[in-house]
């Protein structure tokens, strides 16, 4: 996805810890992602589970259920992975935000000592 590509970038470049202005804008633009990575993550949880009822086949004879449920996870796994991806991305763009604000606020109080 080009987007997630694009995503990663944007986390990939270090935060401007001493200008405000800049630092400012890249949390923004951060936090724009968060509405598109969220849907993602909805689409991406409602597909895996689709898929984990797809491919959790009939208990057939000699068949245990550990091998069901091994085969159900090996069908499933792509989907997993990608449900796994958006989480951490949500999660760094989160953390990023709140790591982004607690430098904002030392900027600030910097300034007010000038």
């Amino acid at each position: 996805m080009k987007e997630i590509e694009a995503i990663r970038t944007l986390l990939g470049e270090p935060l401007s810890v001493d200008n405000g202005n800049k630092l400012r804008d890249q949390l923004a633009s951060c936090e724009s992602w968060l509405p598109y990575v969220s849907e993602q993550l909805r689409t991406a949880q409602q597909q895996l589970a689709d898929v984990r009822l797809a491919g959790l086949p009939e208990k057939a004879k000699g068949q245990t259920e550990l091998d069901r449920e091994t085969y159900q996870q090996s069908y499933s796994a792509k989907q997993k992975k990608q449900v796994d991806e958006l989480k951490d991305i949500f999660a760094i763009i989160g953390q990023r935000i709140s790591l982004g604000q607690t430098f904002l606020k030392s900027i600030q109080t910097e300034m007010e000592k000038v």
